[in-house]
């Protein structure tokens, strides 16, 4: 048995859904206050008896797990073997990169490049500095990928290698002009 209802105000014709047991008594409407009888014989307020629908029964969905990133390139691959690696290597040369050991000599070519220039007064430990920073950026310089600093250590390594002979060569003449 349906205890529910929809009533219309008669004066601003709000519908509210009231329960049968208030059918021919006076209510105030909650909207505008005003005073109207539940089904009462005006036609603005006709009595409509409710039908209860059932709520539909749908399943909850399961929560969705994020879409995979799409990849760029092709994917990962792990090698069993030497050859395997050795054979993507020759098929895509850019993809295993090994770094350049000529950037290496040419940082130890640019140090030392600086310490035999600090160094130039100790006429021996500049020039052995500037030898080996010499001979170090003359390598790393003939690699096909040249660094500038490179020649960066090899301009420092000359420059400190004639600082010394300078030093001694005017020194000498000194030392002899004053005897």
């Amino acid at each position: 048995m349906n205890n529910k209802m929809i009533a219309s105000c008669s004066n601003c014709q709000a519908q509210f859904e009231v329960s049968t047991d208030l059918v021919g008594k006076h209510v105030r409407c909650p909207k505008c206050q005003a005073t109207f009888t539940i089904g009462g014989q005006s036609p603005q307020a006709p009595v409509t008896p409710v039908q209860p629908v059932p709520a539909p029964q749908q399943p909850v969905p399961a929560p969705q797990q994020p879409a995979p990133m799409p990849m760029l390139g092709p994917p990962p691959q792990q090698f069993s073997t030497p050859t395997q690696g050795a054979a993507v290597q020759q098929q895509f040369p850019s993809a295993v990169h090994a770094p350049s050991s000529g950037q290496g000599m040419a940082i130890s070519s640019l140090v030392l490049g600086i310490v035999s220039l600090v160094l130039f007064c100790v006429p021996f430990i500049g020039i052995i500095c500037g030898v080996i920073g010499l001979i170090l950026g003359l390598v790393a310089n003939s690699k096909p990928p040249k660094h500038g600093m490179a020649t960066a250590g090899i301009v420092m390594s000359i420059i400190a290698i004639a600082l010394p002979i300078l030093y001694l060569v005017f020194w000498g003449a000194a030392i002899v002009s004053f005897f």
